[in-house]
């Protein structure tokens, strides 16, 4: 699948995994859950942009999507769905 072509095609995208566990996602994508995922650094965001077809060049700055002027980034959630740690964006 190619990279998403718009911010609309992005959210659509990711509206498929909302409310999915990680392991829904890894099954979905085919990506294994590492054995220990506190030793796993990197891997959330490696199963995110794998899910939504996004493949940044390695060792690029900039956003993911570049053309669209995107980054693409993940935080950790407690079970309510508040975030574990404060955020700024």
């Amino acid at each position: 699948m190619e990279a998403p072509r718009s911010e609309a095609e992005l959210l659509e995208r990711a509206r498929v995994f909302a409310g999915c566990t990680l392991a829904e996602v890894a099954l979905a994508t085919g990506i294994d859950l590492p054995a220990e995922p506190a030793r796993a650094k990197g891997y959330v965001g490696t199963l995110v942009e794998r899910a939504l077809s996004i493949s940044p060049a390695p060792g690029v700055a900039g956003p993911d999507l570049a053309e669209l002027g995107i980054e693409v980034k993940t935080i950790p959630l407690a079970a309510g769905g508040r975030p574990r740690e404060s955020t700024f964006v």
